[in-house]
């Protein structure tokens, strides 16, 4: 999980980092909110994280009930 959410944080990053960088140029098609709203820039970050909290816990959640000797088995 700590991997997968490592990613997850990176890309959040990454992504609000380029968008402050286009911003300017994405102005003209925003309807409704400023290039600088804190709680929309919130509110995805915070979505694509609870998305990616989901992507890495279900599959996390499953190996953990596996028996490792039977896993080991199966490769």
């Amino acid at each position: 999980m700590g991997q997968g959410m490592l990613l997850v944080s990176i890309g959040v990053v990454v992504g609000l980092a380029a968008f402050q960088l286009t911003a300017g140029l994405l102005e003209s098609m925003l309807f409704g909110i400023g290039t600088r709203d804190l709680a929309t820039y919130g509110a995805v970050a915070l979505g694509v994280v609870l998305a990616g909290l989901a992507a890495n816990y279900i599959p996390a959640r499953r190996a953990a009930g596996i028996e490792p000797m039977r896993a080991l088995r199966s490769d």
